[in-house]
């Protein structure tokens, strides 16, 4: 009877002979391949600006074109082989720096959410606390905005409550 082999279960991310596992091999590849696609999701305007080989510039350019799933998972493997080959992490920081904005002004909304839902509670530091983090903002506009948002929201309405938003949203932080 022939001897089983025994796979360790252990994550020891390298081999005996200091190469990479085949388990780590593999998930390289597929981060590789996730980096494909969410370039594959970009303009060629935005690719330009990428530090990409021309090879993979055309490639990810071939690659917009492909309408079939079966084809597009074959060329987002090719597209991962390609990006193995140059600084994954360099072009992945492109990436991040091209959505950073897009993240930078949902925090600030939220942010003023936040500081909106805060002045219309009933918390008497919560104007104090907002001019110390908006030292621009005038104290009497403020308490106007406050004051005629309250009432309005009792009736239903919304117009001094995107007011209030609008006015915080042009302070700088």
């Amino acid at each position: 009877m022939a001897k089983k082999k025994s796979w360790s279960t252990t994550e020891d991310e390298t081999q005996d002979d200091g190469r990479p596992s085949k388990s780590q091999v593999k998930r390289e590849h597929l981060e590789y391949q996730h980096l494909a696609s969410r370039l594959l999701e970009l303009s060629l305007v935005q690719l330009k600006t990428f530090p990409l080989s021309d090879d993979l510039f055309e490639t990810l350019r071939q690659g917009k074109l492909i309408d079939s799933h079966i084809a597009l998972r074959r060329h987002l493997r090719l597209l991962g082989k390609l990006i193995s080959m140059e600084d994954a992490a360099q072009i992945q920081t492109a990436l991040d720096k091209l959505h950073q904005p897009h993240r930078d002004s949902t925090t600030r909304f939220h942010l003023i959410e936040t500081w909106r839902e805060r002045l219309l509670s009933n918390d008497p530091n919560s104007l104090d606390e907002c001019l110390v983090q908006f030292p621009t903002a005038d104290r009497q506009t403020l308490l106007d905005l406050i004051q005629q948002t309250k009432m309005e929201l009792v009736d239903g309405k919304k117009a001094e409550y995107r007011k209030l938003f609008r006015y915080l949203d042009t302070l700088p932080k």
